[in-house]
């Protein structure tokens, strides 16, 4: 337990998504699923920020990124 502690006052936490706000969308492809890389240079001149791609099976993907208007 003391480890633990130990680690938390060293590291921090990093809270997620669910704690500080910002947007998850999830995209299925009809014929292929590109891969990430493509994802990011497509999305690039959107100026999200950090995207970050969770892949989910064949065809879809998450995106999670901050908040957008």
């Amino acid at each position: 337990m003391g480890v633990s502690i130990l680690f938390l006052i060293i590291f921090g936490l990093k809270p997620g998504l669910d704690f500080i706000g910002g947007t998850m969308i999830e995209v299925e492809f009809t014929d292929y699923r590109p891969s990430q890389k493509e994802i990011q240079e497509k999305l690039k001149d959107l100026k999200l920020g950090e995207i970050k791609i969770q892949s989910t099976d064949q065809r879809s993907v998450i995106l999670r990124f901050k908040t957008i208007d």
